[in-house]
């Protein structure tokens, strides 16, 4: 299965003092994630179209589900199925994403 890692995660995790000593310890999934409220307007994420642009947020808040470390253990298929994305339009977003910095992506075909 891919894995994408949201890089630098940490800048979008709750304040220490708002996590669970569990989640603190990396065993815990997060309830909340932090999101600018320009993230819109952000380069990285503006240079999209902009149906492509909801999948920023929508990655952070399923990374916290995943692990306080901001993995995503999915295909883009999957993506695509639980966001109503089509699969060339979250293969394009991610492959932008990739290239900016914003993720880091293990075993991706064609990616």
């Amino acid at each position: 299965m891919p894995k994408f890692l949201i890089a630098n995660f940490h800048r979008y995790h709750p304040a220490a003092r708002d996590l669970t000593s569990s989640q603190r310890n990396g065993n815990g999934k997060l309830k909340w994630v932090r999101l600018e409220t320009d993230w819109d307007h952000d380069e990285d994420i503006a240079l999209l179209p902009w149906d492509e642009r909801a999948l920023w947020p929508w990655l952070l808040g399923r990374a916290g589900k995943g692990n306080p470390e901001g993995t995503i253990d999915m295909t883009y298929a999957e993506i695509a199925a639980l966001t109503t994305l089509r699969e060339e339009k979250v293969t394009h977003a991610m492959r932008h994403l990739r290239k900016r910095g914003r993720i880091v992506t293990e075993n991706v075909a064609g990616a």
